[in-house]
């Protein structure tokens, strides 16, 4: 279980002009996170002169309050509601949240945020390698039993975490196949934590493409649904 303060040592800056590390992003009970929806990256970089790290990691604990700070920061900036990724993260995490009586985080394999993959390799090595470590302390500490990767770096890049951690046989997750060959052929692989409990890791095309409604992934949320049933995680398995 992933406790308030543990959360908060996790999202300090790793110099005082940058921003906060942004570990997970909770819908539910943190104590009942049984599903990761996983990314590269953050986008929304948050720095110590915009929110103290108490508020800040508050945040993260209530979806709806992070996502009233979003907006807020959009519309400062004179931008749209909402990104065409954030719009599409939104969109699957209500429906996934929907079907489930679990708690889901929304993460990402580098906890560090940048506007873009681009400006992601602009960032030092030993800040990204900060990042890298949270993401797999999460796997650690909280175990869960669904993952969904979205987008091919994604993939990529949690092929080599778990490698790291030597959770599960990566060979399994094959990285010359296109993204929508892996969304067609998952679950990708199942991952063993220590304590011998199983994570099955699914993977699809990038969320920015799921729209509000998510109609073209209409199959894949069928294979998402079918895998919620199996894992008793689907709100009316019992």
């Amino acid at each position: 279980m992933l406790d308030e303060k543990q959360l908060k040592n996790m999202c300090r800056q790793p110099v005082a002009d940058k921003a906060y590390y942004q570990p997970l992003v909770c819908i539910g009970d943190m104590s009942k996170i049984g599903i990761f929806v996983v990314g590269t990256n953050p986008a929304l970089s948050v720095y110590s002169h915009e929110i103290d790290i108490d508020t800040y990691t508050d945040l993260l604990f209530n979806y709806e309050r992070f996502m009233d700070y979003y907006r807020a920061i959009r519309f400062k900036e004179g931008l749209p509601e909402m990104s065409r990724i954030r719009t599409g993260l939104h969109g699957f995490l209500t429906w996934l949240s929907e079907q489930t009586n679990f708690s889901v985080a929304e993460t990402n394999v580098i906890a560090y945020p940048t506007p873009t993959l681009v400006d992601l390799k602009k960032v030092p090595s030993p800040i990204i390698g900060v990042g890298k470590s949270i993401f797999r302390r999460l796997l650690a500490v909280i175990k869960p039993q669904l993952i969904i990767l979205h987008g091919k770096p994604t993939v990529v890049s949690f092929r080599k975490a778990i490698e790291k951690e030597k959770l599960a046989k990566t060979q399994e997750i094959n990285l010359y196949k296109p993204i929508e060959y892996l969304e067609m052929c998952s679950p990708l692989t199942h991952i063993q934590y220590p304590n011998g409990r199983y994570g099955t890791v699914l993977a699809c095309r990038n969320l920015s493409l799921y729209g509000r409604n998510g109609n073209g992934f209409s199959s894949f949320k069928k294979l998402v649904k079918a895998n919620l049933i199996s894992l008793s995680l689907y709100q009316n398995s019992g």
